[in-house]
């Protein structure tokens, strides 16, 4: 899994205002489970583009980006990320 970490950086900062704490590797622990549940490489949203099927984004991209509203933090990564996906998945 590589790439850059802004989705996670935003999802990073709406965990601290919701209260979260001990998140010093958080990006890391992320990483390695991403890395550890995705078949072949391939994460299971990546998976369901590949079928045609409808995806994860809602409770993934979608929830962090009503978080961000409920806090106040901008989303733009996450944002792009849901619009994207759901372009395709108007396609399926």
């Amino acid at each position: 899994f590589k790439g850059n970490n802004y989705t996670l950086d935003e999802a990073k900062e709406i965990a601290k205002a919701h209260g979260i704490k001990n998140l010093e590797n958080y990006e890391q622990k992320v990483l390695e489970s991403a890395n550890l549940i995705a078949d072949n490489g391939k994460t299971s949203m990546y998976q369901d583009v590949l079928a045609r099927k409808k995806t994860e984004v809602d409770i993934f991209s979608g929830e962090i980006i009503k978080l961000g509203e409920k806090y106040r933090i901008k989303t733009p990564y996450n944002e792009e990320i849901y619009s994207k996906i759901k372009l395709l998945e108007k396609e399926f």
